[in-house]
């Protein structure tokens, strides 16, 4: 295999008023952390060059919407992954996928799970990201491995391990979120 630079690049759409997201750099670095985990992957399943990645904030309504739309769930949720892994030879371009954030809820579950805002962010932006990349949590099996590749991510970042929270280090965590209860 030949020596190449692979250029990660995250378009970002802003179109809430959503006025405490992280910054458009912030996400870049988390999106290609990720993704330089799995260049190897991404190399030999496509000769792409660049790999593209669309991250949208989405509103309360919005993000319900989808996940009604998309997941079959009348309630919001924190992010959706849409995976696309469209190659454009032209471009020698992969279109990856899409990411929909709502930034109340990743605010909130920070704000009940006691953690700081941007380790969430960090964590929901990678969890995402390992969605395009085929990564996914309904089998317990895959739950674990997804859940120790998100660990170990935000390790690297200087963050602490999002599952290994107890009552007693996160006194909220075990409140229910404004939409658990939501009539589905």
């Amino acid at each position: 295999m030949q020596d190449r630079k692979l250029t990660v690049v995250v378009d970002i759409s802003a179109d809430t008023e959503d006025s405490e997201p992280p910054s458009s750099e912030a996400i870049h670095q988390w999106i290609a952390l990720t993704l330089s985990k799995y260049e190897s992957l991404a190399e030999a399943l496509f000769p792409a060059s660049e790999i593209r990645v669309s991250v949208n904030f989405a509103t309360l309504q919005e993000i319900t919407e989808l996940n009604h739309q998309f997941r079959d769930k009348n309630y919001p949720t924190n992010v959706l992954a849409f995976p696309d892994s469209i190659f454009l030879p032209d471009t020698n371009e992969l279109q990856l996928g899409d990411i929909a954030i709502c930034g109340d809820i990743v605010r909130q579950e920070a704000l009940v799970q006691n953690k700081p805002p941007i380790a969430h962010w960090a964590h929901m932006v990678i969890h995402a990201t390992l969605h395009l990349l085929g990564y996914n949590h309904i089998i317990h099996d895959e739950a674990v491995q997804m859940e120790n590749v998100e660990i170990a991510l935000l390790a690297e970042l200087g963050y602490l391990n999002p599952y290994h929270l107890t009552s007693e280090l996160i006194p909220n965590y075990f409140a229910p979120l404004p939409y658990e209860n939501a009539e589905g």
